[in-house]
This record gives C-alpha cells, sequence and structure tokens, in this order.
C-alpha cells in the first residue's frame, strides 16, 4: 500500500512537471494572424504585402517603426509569429506583378495591438484593401484654446504612412477663419499637424491628428485646438519727471492678442502718472497678459541655466545687474518664484527692448526719456546645462523712465 501511495505522488509530481513545460507562460512570445480582401469584391487578397510596426516610444502615438513584413497566402491571410510583447499596429500594400514600383491597393492603418504577458495570440478583424485614387481632400478648422479665436496664419503640415514611415507631402497656412484644405490627396492614412507658433526654440506647441482619405471624397476634420504661448503678467512702471496725463498704447504684431488688462485695455490707456510712478491713483504698474503666435528670431544659445533651489537669490542678484530697482524685483520674484517650482532646472532666455516689438511694441505719449524692456523665457530642464551668458549693457535712468517686465514659460 506504501509503494502505491509513493508511486502516486511520484506521477503527480512528474505531470505537473510535464504540464509546466508544455503550457504557454508568460514569456512566451505572441503571434499575430489575420486576412486580407479586396473590399470592392470581397475575394482575398493574394500576396500582398502586410506591414507590422512595433511602438518604441512608450506608447506614444507616432512612435512605431518598422519590425517585419510578410506577404499573404493563396487565401490572404498572413501570420507574425515570435512577438515580444509590446504596441504593434499593421496594414497592407497591394502591387502590381511589374513590382514594388506601383501601388495599386492600401488598407487602413488597423488599430493599436497590445500584447500583455498574459496573451500569446491575435486575431485581426479582416483588413480591406482600397484602390488608389489621388482626388481626395482633407480640410479643417483650427481654434486658438487660449482665446477661443481661430488659428489664423498658422502652419498644418500634411503627412501620409508610406510602408514603414510617415513622410510629409505638403503643407498649407490656414485662412483668417482658421480653415485650411489639402486637394489631390492620395488614398491612405494621413497625419496632420498643425502648429500656431515658430518653433526655432526647439519647444513644440501644437496640435496632431490621423484620418484616412479614399482617394476620392472629403474627409472633413472635427475642429482642432492649439495653444499658442502665454506672456504672463507684462508690468509696464512709469516714472515721470513730473506728475503727466500719458497715454499708451501697446501695437500688436504677428497675432498676438490681449488677453486680460489692469486697468482695462481700451487702446490706448489713458492713464494720470505721479511723480514716484502711482497711477490713476492706485496702481504701481499697468498690467496686461497675451498670446502670442511665433518665438522671437533672436539667439536661443546665450541665457542662464540655474537650479531651482538657487532661483531666489540669483535671479534676484541677475535683475537687479540687469536695471531693475529692489522693488520692481520684489514684485518680479513674487509672481514668478511660484510659478518655477516643476524643474530641477531653468534656462532663462531674454528677449529685450527692440527684440519685443515683434510682439507688442510700446507707443507713449509724452516719449519717455528712457525706455527698458524686457521678457524672460523659462524652459525647465532635468540637468544643467552651460550656456553663454548674454552680454549685458549698463543701464541708466534717466528723465522720465518706463521700465517693463514680464515671462512665457517654454514647457
Amino acid at each position: 500500500m506504501k509503494i502505491t501511495k509513493i508511486s502516486l505522488a511520484i506521477f503527480l509530481i512528474f505531470s505537473v512537471f510535464i504540464l509546466s513545460c508544455t503550457s504557454p507562460t508568460s514569456s512566451e512570445k505572441a503571434s499575430i494572424t489575420g486576412r486580407i480582401l479586396y473590399a470592392d469584391s470581397g475575394n482575398p487578397a493574394i500576396g500582398t504585402k502586410v506591414i507590422l510596426r512595433k511602438n518604441f516610444g512608450h506608447g506614444m502615438p507616432n512612435a512605431f517603426i518598422f519590425y517585419d513584413s510578410t506577404y499573404t497566402s493563396s487565401l490572404g491571410y498572413f501570420t507574425f509569429n515570435s512577438l515580444e510583447k509590446g504596441l504593434y499596429n499593421l496594414h497592407a500594400c497591394k502591387y502590381s506583378n511589374s513590382g514594388e514600383q506601383n501601388l495599386t491597393y492600401i488598407s487602413q492603418l488597423s488599430n493599436s495591438i497590445n500584447f500583455t504577458e498574459e496573451e500569446t495570440t491575435y486575431t485581426v478583424e479582416d483588413i480591406f484593401l482600397i484602390p488608389i485614387l489621388n482626388e481626395g481632400k482633407i480640410k479643417g478648422n483650427l481654434i486658438i484654446n487660449n482665446t477661443q479665436l481661430p488659428a489664423d496664419s498658422a502652419l498644418v503640415k500634411l503627412w501620409r504612412l508610406e510602408e514603414c514611415t510617415f513622410i510629409e507631402i505638403d503643407n498649407v497656412i490656414s485662412d483668417s477663419n482658421g480653415n485650411f484644405l489639402f486637394q489631390n490627396v492620395r488614398t491612405g492614412t494621413h497625419h496632420i499637424y498643425a502648429s500656431a507658433i515658430d518653433t526655432s526654440c526647439g519647444s513644440p506647441v501644437g496640435v496632431s491628428k490621423s484620418c484616412f482619405c479614399n482617394g476620392k471624397d472629403l474627409c472633413n476634420l472635427d475642429t482642432l485646438f492649439l495653444t499658442c504661448l502665454e506672456v504672463f503678467k507684462p508690468a509696464i512702471y512709469i516714472y515721470p519727471e513730473e506728475e503727466c496725463q500719458f497715454q499708451v498704447q501697446l501695437i500688436l504684431k504677428n497675432g498676438t492678442r490681449i488677453t486680460e488688462s489692469i486697468p482695462e485695455y481700451n487702446s490706448p490707456w489713458n492713464v494720470f502718472v505721479e511723480k514716484y510712478g502711482i497711477i490713476d491713483g492706485k496702481y504701481d504698474y499697468l498690467f496686461y497678459e497675451a498670446s502670442i503666435k511665433n518665438i522671437p528670431s533672436t539667439n536661443w544659445r546665450n541665457g542662464w541655466c540655474i537650479s531651482q533651489k538657487n532661483l531666489k537669490n540669483e535671479l534676484n542678484n541677475l535683475l537687479l545687474k540687469i536695471g531693475l530697482n529692489q522693488k520692481e524685483t520684489s514684485e518680479f520674484l513674487d509672481y514668478w518664484l511660484n510659478r518655477l517650482q516643476e524643474y530641477k532646472y531653468y534656462k532663462i532666455y531674454p528677449v529685450k527692448n527692440h527684440q519685443l516689438d515683434e510682439f507688442v511694441e510700446l507707443d507713449i505719449t509724452p516719449q519717455p526719456q528712457t525706455i527698458f524692456r524686457i521678457w524672460f523665457f523659462f524652459q525647465g530642464c532635468k540637468n544643467f546645462e552651460e550656456l553663454p551668458s548674454p552680454q549685458i549693457n549698463d543701464f541708466v535712468r534717466e528723465g522720465t523712465t518706463v521700465i517693463e517686465w514680464g515671462g512665457v514659460m517654454l514647457n
């Protein structure tokens, strides 16, 4: 009886071992299978090239690159084996018998296929090939979400998925109502990227949208909302030699729009300024905020990189050295230090005086003898970067003086 029990125990242990060796495990690689058909006939698309793309960008939608390819069987089926877990998508291309220079049919890009540790096989829904045509249209409308106004003069780029990657094929500028239109669009999966601002400093601010055009009809996109850069709290101080009535006009350029002002800006401000700078008996400065649609055409190499923990002391010394007085410096720090908390380091690029005329030009009557304007463009970063220091000229306040400071967050 003891021998029987021992034999049974050995048999059970051996059986568990065999099952553990033959059952799928979380480390086993997966496969994708499916079928390609012609949309117009429903027949199997024999000998069609199927391209598999994998996401190598931590889930970012535009980070899919070529992974593998195969051809369909005599019944239109295809299979990709030995796939590691991850995020995939695929599409199919049919070429004429003369070779892969003459594309005749193409499919839509599939939805993303996400293999988890538990999945080992995925069967996609039937994929349909559509004949290549060149008479499609893609249109859309752009709105700036800061202001809810049309994004006029925005750059809109059109990319088309070729075999493995998206290739830029066209670009247009949106009209005064924020509308854009691409014509003579070929059949295929397309990607739209629109930006309301020039991004020459390396801080992209835009919106993207993917769509499939059948090559003959109009593809009408939903409204796309863009984000412009915001200029926070430009403060305009006026120090007259004698108390005086002033007209202060903001001449807006290149799509700049005022989003807030105190006192309310009525183009121009008509204000009475006392000798020590008090405006209309209650304001220390004129306040406004604005959205801008391009980056200054300045040197983005010159600036300062300051650790977040040293910002208070270093900015204080920097502002005084530039020419702000202690009161202006304190009010700048009170406003900005709480907004510079997210990153370990901040790169700070100064844009000053006539460089700011690209966005907002000041027209002040009576004309002051001295004007000093400066906006700081802040860009947070994880690591310290050595930057060439900008040249700082001596600033001397003479006669009636106007001072302006403001700031922009690039990320």
